[in-house]
């Protein structure tokens, strides 16, 4: 089993895939023998959600570091990242709490 790149939940990118597992409207197929494939998908996404969590929790370089991207994002995100390195704990509640924002798409 090849291993997934960890990401935050995104209930949007999983309709658009059930979309083409299933064709125009997914939940025509919900009550079929296809709906477990339903609910092995999203309970799939919701594990890679918590373990993206769980891996940048506290550690807002190791994120600036891996998801490059994100930066355009979240523009405290370098000033977190720096500030984890020469002041550890200083603004880690703040952060933890828009990572989990924005893994679990909180608005």
């Amino acid at each position: 089993m090849t291993e997934e790149k960890l990401k935050p939940l995104d209930l949007e990118d999983i309709w658009e895939q059930l979309r083409e597992m299933f064709g125009r409207n997914p939940l025509g197929s919900y009550y079929s023998y296809k709906a477990s494939d339903i609910i092995i998908e999203v309970l799939h996404r919701v594990e890679l959600a918590c373990k993206f969590y769980l891996r940048y929790k506290d550690n807002p370089e190791l994120l600036r570091k891996e998801h490059p991207e994100l930066k355009r994002k979240c523009k405290r995100l370098s000033r977190w990242a720096y500030e984890s390195e020469y002041k550890p704990h200083s603004d880690m509640a703040e952060y933890n709490e828009w990572l989990f924002k924005f893994t679990f798409k909180i608005r």
